[in-house]
């Protein structure tokens, strides 16, 4: 079985982290920037990068991904229809279980509905993690940091449940 991470550097370095630690499955970490991530976990026995731009749809031509148990995607909707190809072209999910994807989306959040049912259409439960804010110190808010957006998405998967990261 296959988990495929898309933009899983930066903001869920780890959450990527912790799926490598707790998952045996072959890992897919789909980006733009392979740089970004760490030796280690590149070199992980389990752990595949694919440069992958979902702006621009570009596609995997040397090998596909099979039996798809989760995807965790940070992917803005202006990429949704070239994700969908993605999806539809280059992969399959598991026939075994109820596949999980892991959408997430920022407080300003754009009318994703045909995507989401779309995605509900080929199988996968669809889990939202919404990001909202914090209070700092002075009791303004503040931009969620990379770990709290990350055990956002970590929270999802161990509760199969939307989450929603806030204060």
């Amino acid at each position: 079985m296959s988990i495929v991470i898309v933009g899983g550097s930066g903001m869920l370095a780890r959450a990527t982290e912790w799926i490598k630690d707790n998952f045996d499955d072959d890992i897919w970490l789909l980006s733009r920037n392979k740089d970004r991530y760490s030796s280690e976990l590149l070199n992980f026995h389990n752990v595949k990068f694919v440069e992958y731009d979902y702006e621009t749809g570009n596609k995997i031509d040397y090998e596909y991904i099979k039996n798809v148990k989760i995807m965790v995607n940070w992917v803005h909707s202006n990429g949704y229809i070239n994700h969908q190809s993605f999806i539809e072209s280059e992969m399959t999910i598991d026939d075994n279980c109820t596949p999980v994807y892991i959408h997430i989306v920022g407080s300003n959040r754009h009318d994703d509905s045909a995507f989401i049912k779309w995605l509900q259409n080929k199988g996968f439960k669809v889990l939202i993690v919404q990001l909202g804010f914090r209070l700092d110190h002075q009791g303004g808010k503040r931009w969620l940091t990379h770990d709290e957006i990350s055990d956002g998405v970590i929270q999802a998967i161990q509760l199969g449940e939307d989450v929603l990261v806030s204060e």
